[in-house]
């Protein structure tokens, strides 16, 4: 169930007001708390994070952080190291040229414990779902919402047991839950699913169809068609104009691997200060506001060089020392930690795929070139 009571400091109530406060109450659950990742117990605080044009309000043990408005610009943990969601599948009766048939939705919670808020642009605050949702396509259910027009940004696989949807904008994300043969069935029979993800509901207490009616009425829901990934990488491609060739890095050092797109280059000598605020000036300071902290991109292993996020877009940007200069460049995508790529050529062919995924660009041709000592760099054009 959602949170009852909860510890709430004088400033939230204020800056919140009734109205609000009761919907982000009503969207969040108690189940681990969002500082230190343990299981909440007892009253749980509420506590807001204020990042200028978004802000998020999560539960938190009391004695882990006090309920405060936090107006940054320091965050004291990630806002999703310890976030929870719940998802799973039925078959909805959908009314369609006056007959009732069955079809394949997918419902998910993307964060139990941690809502979203936007300003509504009149002084107050609104709940809304992370923007990686709005940029796949979806959209609240309503007349905007066309059932088997896939949305772009999104792809569904089929798998014995599972089914699991994807995010395809960078960082990609992917939600999978058991479903059983019956669903899976009409799943592959219509060519997707109907992704729905919502904060009005736990998908884990949904007991009968009346508990989706928040859900099928829009409250706090986006939604949108799948289809399955076999259709989409079977569709040819639309010719694009053609425009600026773009160079491709591909880079692999130690526990790190990466692919995206050069940005800039320099061959200026820079120590690393110098070399971040360069790097910020070409990502553009109407992104300024919205990016994190510079990091290590991968701990232990100084080849990977450093990385930002704008928490806003979700973009991923890598920055890193070459014999030749610094680059930057944007990532369609990264993995840390062991990856299972043992060849070269299996490198390659995931690099390759997430630049098509990215810019549709097939057919990209790899060459070593500088890379930082202890990593292997791939640069690729079409």
């Amino acid at each position: 169930m959602a949170v009852t009571k909860a510890s709430i400091s004088p400033d939230i109530r204020k800056r919140l007001g009734p109205r609000t406060l009761g919907q982000v109450l009503a969207s969040l659950y108690p189940v681990d708390c969002q500082a230190c990742g343990r299981p909440l117990d007892g009253v749980p605080a509420l506590v807001v994070d204020d990042l200028g044009v978004t802000s998020t309000a999560q539960l938190t043990h009391p004695r882990c952080r006090a309920s405060e408005w936090n107006a940054g610009p320091l965050l004291p943990t990630a806002p999703d190291a310890h976030l929870t969601w719940t998802g799973m599948n039925l078959l909805l009766p959908m009314e369609r040229d006056g007959d009732v048939e069955m079809r394949p939705l997918l419902l998910v919670n993307p964060g139990l414990e941690m809502v979203f808020l936007d300003h509504d642009g009149h002084g107050g605050r609104h709940i809304h779902l992370p923007v990686s949702f709005q940029t796949a396509g979806m959209v609240t259910p309503g007349p905007l919402l066309r059932v088997e027009q896939p949305i772009d940004g999104a792809v569904v696989r089929l798998a014995h047991g599972e089914v699991a949807v994807t995010l395809t904008e960078s960082p990609p994300r992917t939600f999978a839950v058991n479903a059983n043969p019956q669903f899976l069935a009409h799943a592959r029979q219509a060519g997707g699913v109907l992704f729905a993800a919502t904060y009005a509901v736990n998908p884990h207490e949904i007991r009968e169809l009346r508990d989706l009616e928040p859900v099928l009425a829009g409250d706090r829901t986006l939604m949108g068609w799948v289809e399955l990934a076999q259709l989409r990488e079977q569709r040819p491609s639309p010719q694009q104009p053609p425009g600026p060739t773009q160079t491709f890095v591909l880079h692999h050092s130690g526990q790190h691997l990466s692919v995206g797109v050069l940005l800039a280059h320099t061959a200026e000598p820079m120590n690393v200060a110098d070399a971040q605020r360069w790097a910020l000036r070409v990502i553009g300071e109407n992104q300024a506001e919205h990016l994190m902290d510079w990091e290590p991109t991968s701990v232990g292993d100084p080849a990977a060089g450093w990385s930002v996020m704008n928490f806003i877009s979700g973009e991923d940007y890598l920055l890193r020392r070459y014999p030749d200069g610094w680059r930057l460049v944007q990532a369609f995508s990264r993995a840390e930690g062991p990856v299972g790529i043992e060849t070269d050529g299996e490198m390659r062919a995931w690099a390759a795929a997430h630049v098509q995924r990215k810019t549709g660009t097939r057919g990209v041709r790899w060459q070593p070139g500088p890379a930082p000592d202890g990593a292997t760099t791939l640069y690729g054009q079409p």
